[in-house]
C-alpha cells in the first residue's frame, strides 16, 4: 500500500481499516493481533480443516499452500500467500465454502471473546480482527488527521458486513446493488453492482 499511496499522491485505508498511510505514503495508523490469537486461531483452522491467512501490512503468510490460499493472489489481486506463518498480523482470514464457515463462526467467537472480532467481506472469508478494529476505525483515523467530519463531509460506499459500521457513520453511507442484508440496512442509499458502475453512480450523486 504504501507505494501505491506514494504513487498516486493520496493516502488509503487497508486491511479493513486495520493500516492506514497518509498522503505521503507514512503509515500512521496500525492494529495487531496478540499472539495467543494468532495461535488460538492457527490452532482452531487446523482442528476444523480451514485455510488461514495472516495479512502483516504488505505481507501475506499461510502456514500451507493452497488453491484457496493462492486465490487470493490469482482472483483477488492480492500479494500471494508465502508459506510458513508470520508472527506478527495485522487480521486473519479463515477460508471455506461459505456453509461452513457460518456453522464455524460462533465457535470461534466463542473461542476469541474479547480478544478479537469476527467479520465478512465475502461469505468464502471469515475475518479476525484485533478487539475494536473496524473499517470505520481506520477511516476516522484518516479523517481525523486531515480534519474532515465523518457525520457531515464523508461519502463511504460498500457493499459487506464489514462496511456497514462505515456506511451507518458517513454523511451519505451507499451501498452497492450486490451488497448483503448488512451493508444495506445500514445505508442510506443502493446504487448498481460493482459489476454495473455502482461506484461511479455513487461519486455522481
Amino acid at each position: 500500500p504504501a507505494d501505491v499511496v506514494a504513487a498516486a499522491g493520496a493516502g488509503g485505508v487497508f486491511a479493513n481499516g486495520l493500516t492506514v498511510y497518509d498522503d505521503d505514503g507514512v503509515l500512521f495508523h496500525e492494529r495487531l493481533l496478540e499472539t495467543d490469537v494468532l495461535d488460538a486461531c492457527a490452532a482452531f483452522a487446523e482442528a476444523h480443516g480451514l485455510d488461514l491467512v495472516a495479512y502483516h501490512r504488505d505481507d501475506l503468510t499461510t502456514p500451507r499452500v493452497t488453491p484457496r490460499t493462492d486465490e487470493l493472489a490469482d482472483r483477488y489481486a492480492e500479494p500471494r500467500p508465502a508459506e510458513g506463518l508470520g508472527s506478527r498480523a495485522n487480521k486473519l482470514l479463515l477460508l471455506a465454502d461459505p456453509e461452513i464457515l457460518r456453522e464455524r463462526r460462533p465457535a470461534l467467537d466463542a473461542l476469541l471473546g474479547a480478544t478479537a472480532r469476527t467479520t465478512v467481506a465475502l461469505p468464502n472469508m471469515l475475518e479476525v480482527l484485533p478487539p475494536g478494529a473496524s473499517k470505520r476505525e481506520g477511516v476516522r483515523a484518516y479523517l481525523d488527521r486531515y480534519d474532515i467530519d465523518e457525520a457531515t463531509e464523508l461519502l463511504a460506499v460498500g457493499d459487506g458486513e464489514n462496511d456497514a459500521e462505515m456506511l451507518r457513520a458517513a454523511a451519505v453511507g451507499v451501498a452497492m446493488g450486490n451488497a448483503g442484508a448488512a451493508a444495506r440496512d445500514a445505508a442510506d442509499l443502493v446504487v448498481a453492482s460493482n459489476d454495473e458502475g455502482g461506484a461511479a453512480q455513487a461519486l455522481r450523486l
